[in-house]
Order: structure tokens, then C-alpha cells, then sequence
């Protein structure tokens, strides 16, 4: 049985092993694949994105809110602290509402974000498409409920 085969069974997830033991697991499991001629492993450059999956598999289960094994962040020092100034910088961003939605007109110019700037091409029943200013092809829809910093005019 592989070193695969036996993380598959034991039921964990990337992020309840160390980055070794992931790359001790993908490294067993190319090489065991070699056998058949469908995979091998190529050495520095496939430990290398092995290392970038685990990372960002312990990125994605910090942001999810997931515990995370202290023995496990030891290979990635300040990466909790990193996610959570993160997360809070995008909890500080305000949230679109119904009040700024009804001060917003069509043909009106807004800046997002501190550096796009719109003009409102439409507006429909939970939110508005903004076009790029200069540009009839692109646009983007702003939702009522997602996080957006809109100042109207520029």
C-alpha cells in the first residue's frame, strides 16, 4: 500500500500533515506510478509544487477558520498571522447596501476599490453593471451584499 493509499484511508485532510510528510506522500505516490510509465517524478521542481499545494491548502483551511495544527505551522512562520490581517483588511472593506444602491443613478461616474473607474451602465434588482470608464466591452457587476469601497464621482 502506498504512502497515498494509507493518507486516503486514515481520512485526513493537506492541511492535518506536515509539508514533509505531503511531500514524503507525493513523492511515494509518483514513484510508485513510475512502474506503469504514466507519471514519474521529476526531482526538485515537482517537490517544489507539492510544497506551493500544501501551502496553499494550509492557507485555504486558516481562512476557512479551521484549526490548524500548531506542529503543522511550524513550517510556514507568521502564515496565521498573515491570513488574519488578511481577513481582516477585507472585513474592514464596507459592505454595498440598498441605501448606496438607491443614491446610485444610471450614467453616474464611480470610483471601486480606491482605483476603478465606472460608469453605471444599468442597474438591476440586487445591484448594478458598472462599465470601465473608457470602455464600452467591459463591465463588471456590482452585488448588494458584497464588500466594496464605491465613491460616487470622480
Amino acid at each position: 500500500m502506498s504512502l497515498l493509499d494509507e493518507f486516503e484511508k486514515s481520512g485526513k485532510e493537506v492541511h492535518e500533515v506536515t509539508k514533509q510528510e505531503w511531500v514524503d506522500i507525493m513523492i511515494d505516490h509518483y514513484k510508485s506510478f513510475n512502474q506503469y510509465n504514466t507519471q514519474s517524478y521529476h526531482g526538485e521542481g515537482d517537490k517544489i509544487e507539492f510544497e506551493c499545494f500544501h501551502k496553499e491548502q494550509i492557507e485555504r483551511a486558516l481562512r476557512n477558520n479551521i484549526i490548524v495544527d500548531e506542529n503543522i505551522l511550524k513550517d510556514y512562520p507568521q502564515l496565521k498571522e498573515k491570513i488574519q490581517r488578511q481577513i481582516e483588511k477585507e472585513q474592514s472593506v464596507p459592505i454595498f447596501t440598498e441605501d448606496i444602491y438607491n443614491t446610485i443613478v444610471e450614467g453616474q461616474k464611480i470610483v471601486v476599490n480606491g482605483h476603478y473607474k465606472l460608469t453605471v451602465y444599468k442597474k438591476f434588482k440586487n445591484g448594478i453593471t458598472a462599465r470601465l470608464y473608457r470602455s464600452k466591452k467591459k463591465a463588471v457587476d456590482l452585488l448588494i451584499g458584497n464588500r466594496y469601497t464605491i465613491e460616487l464621482g470622480w
